[in-house]
């Protein structure tokens, strides 16, 4: 099933869709695409063979912000890429698109990184992204020293595109491997 059918059977009414605010995207329940789906007879298994992961680039410096996203694009076939440029933009983005894995580089120009990060692990539909950080060294230990957030990773600048990979590949088999404090 491609995403086209699924815009079909939306606009036909057979699959129930709200569209999302601010965005052109639509959220359908998962369960109503299951009993669809089941309905149809078509195989569930075709969700999880054709998703791809989301990740959400919060990097404010732009340099750094194409090195990442080029990388995620050369690995297209696994990730679907989508940028929110700061800290502000980045919480909107997360709510509305509830990715898999969020990148954020800190420090960020409008909010603060713990804050940040302790607002989306306190969203119940966020829990499960994973976060990877990039900071330097100064920056980690004020993380370290203020917080108590489980995060997927944390890469000290310079990142080299194979501590990224890494880093990427670790976040979407484990839970957590890195905890402040």
């Amino acid at each position: 099933m491609s995403i086209g059918s699924v815009q079909k059977y939306c606009n036909q009414g057979k699959i129930v869709a709200e569209k999302t605010s601010y965005t052109n995207y639509r959220r359908v329940n998962k369960d109503q695409l299951l009993k669809f789906m089941k309905e149809n007879n078509i195989s569930p298994e075709i969700l999880e063979k054709n998703s791809k992961k989301t990740v959400l680039l919060i990097v404010p410096s732009e340099p750094e912000r194409d090195l990442f996203q080029n990388f995620l694009i050369d690995e297209s076939q696994k990730f679907r890429v989508e940028i929110g440029g700061d800290g502000i933009e980045g919480c909107i983005k997360a709510g509305l698109l509830k990715p898999d894995i969020i990148l954020l580089a800190v420090p960020l120009p409008d909010l603060d990184a713990v804050l940040f990060c302790e607002r989306i692990k306190g969203l119940s539909e966020l829990k499960k992204s994973k976060i990877i950080i990039v900071a330097d060294e100064g920056s980690i230990r004020s993380l370290e020293q203020r917080s108590s957030i489980q995060l997927s990773s944390i890469l000290k600048r310079p990142v080299s595109l194979e501590s990224f990979r890494q880093a990427l590949e670790s976040a979407q088999r484990y839970e957590v491997t890195y905890s402040l404090k």
